[in-house]
């Protein structure tokens, strides 16, 4: 027993002195950081800031100019916003706290646009809320960025980071998270999909008597091919070589208004606005020469080149001329709601899912959840059964729990039950997953996260400082599920009336056919790849928002 306890005194002494050693090393390895990071600068002239964690200051990436405030910089004035600087207001390791009370100084100057990327750092840093008044004064003294070295207690922080690393999910899509039951297959998924479109009978919103949509008739089957080789293309990254084979395309069948079209889309993911322009123009005077197919070729170009106000009215006009029009009720609906016209929206929806939703279940999974957030308030009943149908149609219950959060308020458990009671054409099994997955969202509460209101509070004081300062504001969800973060996230951004951005979405589609190398480093942060792609995402919410 006395020669264990001297060897006790010496482990303790070696972890006391561990732990000493490990905080002035992470002391060090913050002053580095916040020296190699200075405060961004503030700008004058016409500008976007970026603001967030180590997502936005580019932490991950080869250098900051693969950051992806750097690539949306690059994006932006490729096309035509020559002018614009776009400020990367990202600091590491930072959560909303300390970032809310840079936001009077980013604003100083008047953006047009403040995107907003936080703060994961939340919960596990879990900060106490910063208060209206301190804002204010900030406000009075706006010009001030305090962007330095924090002194802090790093070592406990690090273990409560680590162990979010081990315990989340980053580095799986949301349809590989435990906790998501597995998605129906087989027979049970058609029986499912066909229980989805029973429910939307019930509603109205499609009719097994529906004539079949039209579509513009497809260019010669030798173009038609090359069109395809090209279209498959446009997302490898290889813009300037994917514009030059559309290009010589077109200069062969300059006529053919879906080459016209590939060439518009190439020519603005390659930022070659000019030519994109150009594609427009040829295509508008197709338009007028070949109604079907020159109209349909345009509706799409204009939404696909991130024109949605001009592809409504493009959508409008051709739905005029060809009622039955599938690509322009889908252009129409899919416009409407990305700019927040949700009258129209409304609309447009019900006429896109009588004329092609059952030709593409997964588009119509995504449009019958967009009109169930829609109409949550007005009719929470009606939107818990459009909720519960969406599900049926694409069996993924992970894209209903977020939008299910958001309308948390409206809709009551009880219409969410009753709604999944009514879908007695699913198989009992689906129904009863889907029942534990969606009272899952009812049982996460607020309770269950110490941070939630604080981040909320945070995002909605962000919010009120745009608003007053006539600054449009974009939130913007992380490239990895976290169902909870991102549900406060959606919901303020619903409470301010502003875009929220769901980039792990986009990422989950990515990783469908691309190794997770590809976008993600080894520590969970992204890559150039991966920045990229947060920059071209960011960019298509942004520019009609810069247009207004």
């Amino acid at each position: 027993m006395r020669a264990s306890f001297p060897r006790f005194r010496k482990v303790l002494l070696a972890v006391v002195i561990f732990v000493v050693a490990l905080e002035l090393v992470l002391q060090l390895a913050a002053f580095v950081v916040s020296a190699s990071r200075p405060a961004p600068a503030v700008v004058d002239g016409p500008s976007v800031v970026c603001l967030g964690d180590s997502y936005t200051a580019g932490i991950g990436a080869t250098s900051v100019e693969h950051s992806y405030p750097a690539v949306l910089q690059g994006l932006l004035r490729s096309r035509g916003h020559t002018q614009l600087t776009v400020v990367n207001g990202g600091c590491p390791g930072q959560d909303s706290a300390f970032l809310i009370r840079q936001v009077p100084a980013l604003l100083h100057s008047r953006p047009q646009v403040l995107c907003v990327l936080m703060a994961f750092n939340d919960t596990w840093s879990r900060p106490a809320p910063v208060a209206s008044a301190e804002l204010e004064a900030r406000a009075r003294d706006a010009a001030t960025l305090d962007y330095g070295f924090e002194w802090r207690w790093r070592t406990g922080r690090l273990l409560a980071l680590c162990l979010r690393f081990a315990a989340n999910s980053w580095h799986r899509t949301s349809d590989e998270m435990a906790s998501a039951p597995p998605a129906p297959d087989g027979p049970d998924a058609l029986r499912a999909t066909d229980a989805g479109f029973a429910m939307l009978a019930e509603l109205d919103l499609v009719r097994a008597d529906e004539p079949p949509p039209t579509f513009a008739p497809p260019p010669a089957p030798a173009v038609q091919q090359r069109v395809a080789v090209i279209e498959r293309q446009l997302f490898s990254g290889r813009g300037t070589e994917v514009l030059a084979l559309a290009h010589a395309l077109a200069e062969e069948h300059p006529d053919v208004p879906a080459v016209q079209k590939t060439v518009a889309v190439a020519a603005h993911l390659a930022g070659d606005a000019a030519r994109c322009q150009t594609a427009l123009g040829a295509l508008q005077a197709l338009a007028a020469a070949q109604p079907d197919a020159g109209g349909e070729n345009l509706v799409v170009a204009l939404m696909a080149t991130a024109r949605p106000q001009q592809a409504i009215s493009a959508a409008r006009a051709h739905l005029q001329a060809q009622p039955r029009s599938g690509a322009a009720a889908m252009v129409l609906q899919d416009a409407c709601f990305q700019l927040g016209l949700l009258d129209e929206f409304r609309a447009a929806a019900p006429l896109c899912l009588r004329l092609s939703g059952r030709l593409f279940p997964a588009q119509s999974a995504m449009i019958v959840r967009h009109l169930a957030t829609a109409c949550a308030a007005a009719d929470p009943a009606r939107a818990a059964r459009l909720l519960v149908a969406g599900t049926l149609l694409d069996g993924n219950i992970n894209l209903s729990r977020v939008p299910l959060g958001a309308m948390r308020e409206a809709v009551t458990w009880a219409q969410c039950e009753a709604a999944v009671t009514a879908a007695q054409a699913a198989p009992p099994e689906v129904r009863e997953a889907l029942r534990k997955a969606l009272r899952a969202v009812y049982d996460e509460g607020r309770d269950a996260a110490p941070w939630a209101a604080t981040l909320e509070q945070h995002l909605l004081e962000i919010g009120r400082l745009c608003r007053e300062r006539g600054v449009a504001l974009v939130v913007l969800g992380y490239p990895f599920p976290h169902p909870e973060l991102e549900r406060v996230q959606r919901e303020a951004a619903g409470r301010l009336g502003v875009p929220f951005v769901p980039l792990r979405e986009r990422f989950d589609e990515e990783l469908r056919t691309r190794p997770r190398e590809d976008l993600f480093v080894r520590n969970g942060h992204c890559s150039d790849a991966g920045y990229e792609l947060v920059g071209e995402v960011v960019a298509q919410v942004i520019e009609p928002l810069l247009r207004r």
